[in-house]
């Protein structure tokens, strides 16, 4: 269930989404749909949300927002760029908290869900990170080569990457281990992800 900042009706109608996305496409979802799965009335949906397009909103936002509580991470994850970090903590929490809601981010990434959600999550990335390197003057090191606001769609678009593939496969590997695949992910680059043995070669 979604944390617990949320009153206990609006927990249910979230908790509702990855179920009814098994059948339906998210933007034809209804307001009816919701209130029934979440055994909620008409008229508390309507006290916390104008339409059926804002509970979707709110819904996304809340994932978005779960999922980047700590600016910590993500000041971690710039300096790993740098500094060889801790593997067990570079990352974890952000792998952590996306898993605690797997179900709603499998679902919103899956064939019925939002195909602007990823852009909008890395978009939460990049702000909520941004607005750590902002608070510290020093961090703006990591930023001489390539201005910042394209260095960080190109650092969490490979990070993004990572976690949809995670999130899309029939059986997700623990969040440590994804974690883990991206920090060692941000010392390798691309042309190196690939051995140099020819294809077919079994013999080595």
């Amino acid at each position: 269930m979604m944390t617990t900042n949320y009153p206990l009706a609006v927990q249910k109608m979230f908790a509702t989404v990855p179920t009814l996305l098994t059948a339906t496409p998210i933007f034809k979802l209804t307001v009816t749909m919701v209130v029934k799965a979440a055994h909620v009335s008409r008229g508390s949906f309507y006290s916390h949300f104008q339409d059926i397009y804002d509970f979707i909103h709110a819904f996304e936002h809340a994932l978005i927002e779960q999922a980047t509580v700590s600016k910590q991470v993500l000041n971690q994850g710039i300096q790993a760029a740098l500094v060889h970090p801790d593997p067990r903590t570079t990352y974890l929490e952000l792998t952590t908290n996306i898993n605690t809601q797997l179900a709603s981010f499998q679902a919103l990434l899956g064939p019925h869900g939002d195909p602007q959600f990823l852009d909008q999550f890395q978009a939460g990335l990049i702000d909520n990170l941004l607005a750590t390197t902002e608070q510290a003057p020093l961090n703006h090191q990591y930023f001489q080569s390539i201005p910042a606001d394209y260095a960080m769609p190109i650092y969490f678009s490979g990070v993004l990457a990572i976690i949809q593939h995670w999130l899309t496969k029939p059986h997700p590997e623990p969040p440590e281990v994804v974690a883990n695949i991206i920090v060692q992910s941000r010392y390798t680059a691309a042309y190196h992800l690939f051995s140099d043995r020819p294809l077919g070669d079994d013999n080595n």
